[in-house]
């Protein structure tokens, strides 16, 4: 079944929410990364969240502000083996600021007793959430 043309692709909504990830890792607001694409800072809002499609030259100047790959921007997708008709593809849900920020947090935890205690803790909370 082909895509409502009314909801984001999901390589669209990962790809935004991997521009928000680095931009906020960078420290650059989105009005740095409007000004430096010649954009409103309202259109990085639309590619954040997967309401606009970013062209592949936007993509392209993106990358190099954030110094990041350009395949950087797709890692963690799956290659779909069969046809979208066959299969559809799964949403993926764009992270929170605070998510990335926790994420980021955790990559300076160097002792994995600590690591192994957090996950834990996390899964447990989550589920108590989800009950």
């Amino acid at each position: 079944m082909p895509q409502k043309s009314n909801s984001p692709h999901p390589v669209d909504i990962h790809v935004g929410s991997m521009i928000r990830q680095f931009r906020i890792n960078a420290g650059v607001s989105q009005t740095e990364l409007a000004d430096s694409l010649g954009v409103s800072f309202q259109q990085i809002q639309k590619y954040e969240n997967a309401y606009n499609r970013v062209s592949s030259s936007k993509l392209y100047a993106i990358a190099n502000l954030l110094d990041h790959d350009l395949e950087d921007f797709f890692c963690g997708l799956n290659r779909q083996k069969r046809s979208p008709r066959t299969k559809s593809a799964k949403r993926v849900q764009p992270l929170s600021s605070n998510a990335i920020k926790v994420g980021y947090q955790w990559e300076s935890i160097k002792d994995t007793d600590t690591r192994k205690w957090l996950s834990k803790l996390v899964a447990s909370l989550s589920k108590e959430e989800s009950a």
